[in-house]
């Protein structure tokens, strides 16, 4: 102190280092951890102890309790990338086996208040209020007694007669994920991550491993091996998309597509998409798009699922316009554009791109050729050429490299 008193020059400058530098850092690491930008591992054992304690209190249920609160089965806890969505709690390792725990963000209680004590549905009650929700998300009119077979066997119940109270108290919570339903109701289909269990009002997905591009802005120019795994990576994303149109009741829409979205599953390295939050049956973004009023173009969107304003009837009416197979073009294979200049390249723009695939990758991200945002899907025989056409340039390449 005696130093400053002599150098109240030092004094100063010691202050504005401290009020300009080190306050500034420390506010913007606790905006950072505060709004889950990035976490510690302790932040996701902070929320297996959650988890347990409510098991503890016999308020939770599900196959994944007692791995992960009593046998300790469920190990190597600790946080997951957030880019992908705030519902991702975070991560663990399951016999052998990668698992990401979820939960839904927005909970409506299923349960009611009468003169301060708490009700629940009876039993048939909740199943005819599931088999509704089931029909309003996924378009699937499934017997009460299908629903109760299928949630038995989502949360590994034993019994497979009737609901406990703490099974419809966890259900109530999870049916209202979007994902969970998906999963638990289109689990036949190798496109999506498999629903490995449950405890409370948490879920746990199998760990797909997000793509991965050579270049973080994916620049014009790469090397010939950067270019085939790019090929390859694009004709496994049409494929994957080909079954979202086939394999299913109805096609299914990506309404929320990127490219860390897609990912390679473990075991066999075939493509799932990981975050299925915003996607629906196509009659349901249907639906959702002529209930919609509107005065132009721009109020028919939801997220990358778009449709066109009738400017009679001011409505949505002719229900989603677009495609997985547009906009996959539009935001993956040519890149980002803002007013129509290339901010960041896609995975198909290369110093290697031939002059045809670039045609064929213009007109299916903008068929109509427009200004705007595109709003037409492209017809199925410029996808299968578009197809045809980046196999056929990566097996050229390959053959170039290998004798």
């Amino acid at each position: 102190m005696s130093l400053y008193r002599k150098l109240p020059l030092s004094r100063c400058i010691y202050r504005y280092f401290l009020l300009t530098c080190i306050l500034p850092s420390i506010v913007i690491l606790y905006v950072l951890f505060h709004f889950k930008f990035f976490c510690l591992s302790v932040h996701a054992k902070q929320k297996v102890d959650q988890i347990c304690k409510s098991l503890h209190k016999k308020d939770s249920t599900g196959n994944l309790c007692l791995p992960l609160c009593v046998k300790e089965e469920i190990n190597s806890v600790s946080c997951y990338s957030f880019k992908s969505t705030k519902r991702v709690k975070f991560k663990a390792e399951w016999k052998g086996t990668g698992i990401i725990f979820k939960s839904p963000t927005r909970i409506t209680p299923f349960h009611w208040y009468e003169n301060g004590k708490k009700i629940y549905p009876s039993e048939k009650q909740f199943l005819t209020a599931l088999r509704a929700v089931v029909k309003n998300q996924l378009n699937l009119n499934l017997p009460v007694n299908t629903i109760l077979r299928i949630m038995k066997k989502t949360i590994h119940s034993k019994d497979s007669d009737v609901l406990k109270q703490e099974e419809i108290d966890a259900l109530s919570t999870l049916v209202q994920d979007n994902e969970f339903l998906v999963l638990s109701f289109f689990h036949g289909n190798d496109v999506f991550p498999r629903l490995i269990g449950t405890c409370g009002s948490h879920y746990a997905t199998e760990y797909v491993e997000p793509l991965q591009v050579t270049s973080s802005l994916m620049a014009l120019t790469d090397n010939v091996e950067e270019w085939i795994q790019r090929l390859q990576m694009a004709a496994q994303i049409l494929e994957l998309l080909k079954k979202l149109e086939t394999d299913f009741q109805e096609p299914i829409h990506l309404c929320d597509i990127q490219l860390h979205h897609f990912g390679t599953h473990k075991e066999d390295e075939s493509l799932r998409y990981m975050d299925l939050s915003k996607i629906y049956p196509k009659s349901i973004i249907n639906r959702l798009f002529r209930n919609l009023t509107c005065q132009s173009d721009e109020d028919c969107e939801f997220y990358d699922c778009r449709s066109k304003c009738n400017r009679f009837s001011k409505t949505c009416a002719q229900g989603v316009t677009n495609n997985n197979f547009q906009v996959t073009c539009e935001k993956i294979f040519l890149g980002w554009r803002r007013s129509n200049t290339l901010i960041v390249p896609g995975l198909l723009l290369s110093e290697h791109t031939p002059s045809d695939l670039a045609a064929v990758l213009r007109h299916c991200s903008n068929p109509e050729n427009g200004t705007g945002k595109p709003r037409r899907a492209p017809d199925a025989n410029s996808v299968k050429r578009m197809h045809e056409l980046i196999v056929e340039i990566e097996q050229t390449f390959v053959s170039r490299i290998i004798p």
